[in-house]
């Protein structure tokens, strides 16, 4: 028999079908960046065909790869590094996405700009621009890259959210709004605690 429980988290997922990548984690793990680290990929469940992120020529998918960590946990507030990888098209600063942690809405501070073009060929990425604060944005390039590359846009930063505990499960989720009225484009980084 299905329990009223079981239906409803099936809908709920359903509901929410941003690409979802989990890690466990115990309380000695958290601010270890390599024991932390949750590497997913954005999507949008609510478009035709629901697209997720991927590289364009012989280019790795690897470099559109989000990732964020668990940088500090206390009783009262956890906090979280994020890295989104973007192509030029679907580069936006943290201020205009939707990032909220366990359902609060969540700031990123310190956000930095990386900026590198990616030759199709799979050669090694050209650096335009590295670690631009928003004081510098207007250095950012406005100009196509070269023939035959993609550019990517790395933005980093950091977040902290306010909790009543340490939860057993922590959910960063992240959201691009689109205007087309066609679906977001999303992903969720999600950390179970282990004893």
């Amino acid at each position: 028999m299905i329990s009223n429980r079981s239906i409803l988290l099936a809908l709920l997922l359903s509901a929410c079908g941003y690409e979802v990548a989990a890690r466990t984690i115990t309380a000695a793990d958290i601010g270890n960046a390599e024991r932390t680290r949750v590497t997913t990929y954005l999507s949008a469940p609510d478009r035709a065909g629901n697209p997720t992120e991927t590289a364009t020529g012989s280019l790795q998918r690897t470099v559109l790869a989000d990732e964020a960590t668990i940088t500090q946990a206390r009783s009262d507030e956890v906090c979280f590094t994020l890295t989104a990888r973007n192509a030029a098209e679907m580069d936006v600063p943290f201020d205009q996405m939707k990032i909220t942690f366990d359902g609060i809405d969540v700031k990123i501070k310190d956000e930095k700009v990386t900026v590198r073009d990616h030759p199709e060929s799979g050669e090694a990425p050209k650096v335009i621009v590295e670690e631009l604060g928003r004081e510098d944005w207007a250095r950012l390039p406005r100009e196509k890259p070269a023939e035959h590359s993609v550019r990517i846009y790395e933005r980093t930063g950091n977040g902290c959210a306010r909790m009543a505990g340490i939860p057993q499960e922590m959910t960063l989720e992240l959201r691009i709004p689109k205007s087309d009225g066609k679906g977001d484009f999303g992903e969720r980084f999600v950390w179970k605690m282990s004893k």
